[in-house]
């Protein structure tokens, strides 16, 4: 009961800072609005993103986005990512009726509607040409849907209470919420693009803004955008993996469930290694007309780019260990909880559970410092900044590894990892490439704490020969 109360006050108190921050915004802007409208809206977006689903996308990340100086900034972060169909499976009936025509189903993928529907409402319309969208065309969750919907959704709860211009700057700034994207063929930035975008849209609607009307717009729509993903221009590496892990498990819905395994654990580290292997820190980061100042935007993107560095080496040691665990527990009897290895989680500040990271072999001689990376080491010894639902904040088996392998051994675990998951080696295989003293220590610990493998475990340990590490062939 106690624990209920408490929520019910945080939630209340949660209303009253959104309907406060709408109702502000809107007067700013010449709305004619009450307090209970704001309350209303207030009410719906906190519902929205407070589904048990979500980890990262929550009020706290849109109060967050909303912290900028802009009245029209502000009430698109509040509503920017009201809307996350991949996320929120189970849709709240009060959201879903606002989609009206562009109701995804129980999908995630909305088909626009074809021009004859769109021309009924110019609303409809306008959307459509701001993001840059067709009739019959079909928008998933990596094209826009959640930001094309949340900012339907705003439109549906403001239009009759807000200007046509200004609710249109709104909707150029949920837009711009649109992540990692770079210039298009012609060379146009996304900002840029936006821009020719909100013209168009605002004379179809009968408006005029003036070129500096239109300019304004876009400074916003950078700076929310800036502004949402934040984390990336960090300067502590231990902040932006511990947003990184609220979003695996916000998209990772086995990892959402206390009893996932190894191998659930490991697909979902792959899907973000890929993501951010692969991430231009170019996309990350947006400017236009020299806003940000270039000496801001220079820092950001510096930060981003050692960020994402990092965050690559770190899911590395992550993807080898997962898949470590996941080799083993194939060789012993199949897929066990991810804590059937481990050992709890500590739920309480000074709780010691038994953990597979008490029994490791530190007499083990570890490589040349020169081989580690400092930030990757102190996110593992030290752990991540933020807090996760489903795992520790620090790796230090993790760190036991890393500091007993070279930069060369590891980059080989890693692509050996990468190839055991593309069905290119086996497990045995994989096993083989570790060095033989550094894997039986691992597998000793494993096997204290997952006493129903443990005689499979130690037959495995016993049978490993000191012998040379393998090296790869090239390529």
């Amino acid at each position: 009961m106690l624990k209920d109360k408490k929520r019910l006050e945080q939630q209340s108190h949660l209303v009253s800072r959104a309907a406060e921050m709408l109702h502000d915004s809107l007067c700013t802007l010449g709305a004619q609005v009450s307090k209970t409208v704001c309350e209303d809206a207030a009410v719906l977006v906190i519902k929205a993103m407070s589904t048990r689903n979500r980890s990262f996308h929550d009020m706290n990340h849109a109060f967050d986005v909303a912290n900028i100086p802009y009245p029209i900034g502000k009430i698109a972060g509040l509503f920017h990512d009201v809307v996350y169909i991949q996320v929120d499976r189970s849709r709240l009936p009060e959201l879903r009726k606002n989609f009206t025509i562009f109701d995804p189903g129980d999908g995630t993928t909305l088909k626009i509607p074809g021009i004859d529907i769109l021309l009924k409402d110019s609303w409809a319309m306008a959307l459509v040409d701001v993001f840059g969208l067709t009739p019959h065309q079909e928008v998933g969750p990596f094209s826009g849907i959640n930001e094309f919907l949340s900012a339907w959704v705003t439109i549906v709860k403001l239009r009759d209470h807000l200007a046509a211009w200004p609710l249109l700057q709104i909707v150029t700034c949920i837009e711009a919420t649109i992540p990692f994207r770079g210039p298009n063929q012609f060379g146009q930035t996304p900002s840029e693009i936006l821009f020719s975008r909100l013209s168009s849209a605002a004379t179809k609607m009968g408006l005029s803004p003036s070129e500096k009307d239109l300019d304004y717009t876009i400074k916003v729509a950078v700076s929310m955008s800036n502004q949402d993903v934040y984390g990336f221009g960090s300067e502590r590496p231990s902040y932006f993996i511990g947003n990184s892990w609220a979003l695996l498990a916000e998209g990772n819905p086995p990892l959402q469930n206390t009893l996932f395994t190894a191998q659930d654990f490991r697909e979902a580290i792959y899907k973000m290694y890929k993501f951010f292997s692969m991430l231009s820190v170019d996309k990350v980061f947006r400017s236009y007309k020299g806003f940000p100042n270039p000496g801001k935007y220079a820092t950001l993107t510096t930060k981003a780019k050692n960020n994402i560095s990092v965050g690559v080496q770190y899911l590395g040691v992550h993807l080898v260990e997962k898949t470590l665990l996941d080799v083993l527990a194939q060789m012993t009897g199949g897929h066990s909880p991810y804590e059937n290895w481990m050992g709890d989680r500590p739920k309480e500040r000074d709780a010691k559970p038994h953990r597979a990271e008490n029994f490791l072999d530190t007499s083990v001689p570890e490589v040349s410092p020169k081989n580690w990376n400092k930030d990757v080491l102190g996110l593992m010894e030290d752990g991540r900044e933020v807090r996760s639902s489903f795992d520790t904040q620090t790796f230090l088996t993790g760190a036991y590894l890393y500091r007993r392998s070279t930069r060369e051994e590891m980059e080989n675990y890693i692509s050996s990892a990468i190839e055991l998951i593309e069905g290119k080696l086996t497990g045995q295989q994989f096993l083989d490439l570790f060095k033989p003293e550094v894997l039986r220590a691992l597998i000793c610990a494993y096997s204290k704490v997952a006493w129903t493998r443990r005689e499979a475990l130690e037959q495995i340990a016993n049978s490993i020969v000191t012998k040379p590490t393998p090296k790869k062939k090239a390529a």
